[in-house]
């Protein structure tokens, strides 16, 4: 089997509720079996549910949230985007 990152779950699935594609229930079912939750969340089946159920409610911002590094130069991104000089001249 191979192993997606949650956060490509969560992507997929949030975008297929959201799109009406899949029922809500059967996206936090499946988010609920992957291994992230499963193995490494602590935390009653129930507080499971739960965290699955917001990350989902709140997909987009989740997502953002997982990959957004603070670190990074927010502005040289962005240029380097627009195909601009990473440092303006």
């Amino acid at each position: 089997m191979t192993f997606v990152p949650y956060v490509e779950a969560l992507a997929f699935w949030g975008r297929a509720v959201q799109n009406g594609k899949v029922p809500r229930a059967y996206a936090v079912g499946v988010l609920l079996t992957h291994p992230l939750i499963t193995e490494h969340s602590p935390g009653t089946p129930q507080q499971k549910a739960d965290l699955v159920t917001a990350d989902l409610d709140a997909w987009e911002d989740r997502v953002v949230e997982m990959l957004w590094d603070p670190q990074s130069d927010i502005a040289a991104g962005l240029r380097r985007c627009e195909r601009l000089r990473a440092e303006p001249e």
